[in-house]
């Protein structure tokens, strides 16, 4: 479906009547092949939504690895921060896929970045008892605040 929309015309960078992007959509899908054919056909993988996210958050959101690890391998900016202030690392925190989060501390991540709200992703860990992602961010040294003893 992808290939043929692209193939007739259609702007793989406008947002549709709900501002959301076709990339959105292969992410939802968890299309592997349908996401690198867009970044092919030059899809902007840094565009980010009305909300200030970007393509990579989607990834984390639907837990799709492949894809996750293919914007990687596209260079994607995994401290690229959202209108929050918050990075991927936090959207992870709060769905709770382990794999991601720790590709994501491997690649770099900033566990004890604080968003606008000064909460940072072990607290979202704890407050959406993600026990395991919880433990391994305290394990990688993540700082306990008071916020995160609520």
């Amino acid at each position: 479906m992808v290939k043929y929309l692209v193939e007739h015309g259609a702007d793989i960078n406008k947002k549709n009547t709900f501002r959301k992007r076709l990339l959105l959509f292969a992410y939802r899908s968890g299309n592997v092949k349908a996401v690198k054919y867009l970044v092919k056909k030059g899809i902007e993988i840094y565009n980010e939504n009305e909300d200030d996210e970007f393509p990579l958050f989607y990834s984390c959101v639907y837990e799709n690895i492949a894809i996750f690890k293919y914007l990687m391998e596209q260079g994607i900016n995994i401290t690229k921060e959202d209108g929050k202030g918050e990075t991927a690392l936090f959207y992870v925190c709060r769905r709770g896929n382990m794999d991601v989060v720790k590709y994501l501390i491997e690649n770099g991540a900033d566990i004890n970045k604080e968003n606008k709200w000064n909460k940072t992703p072990l607290y979202y860990a704890h407050f959406y008892k993600k026990e395991e992602i919880e433990k391994y961010l305290i394990e990688q040294g993540a700082v306990r605040t008071e916020m995160e003893d609520d």
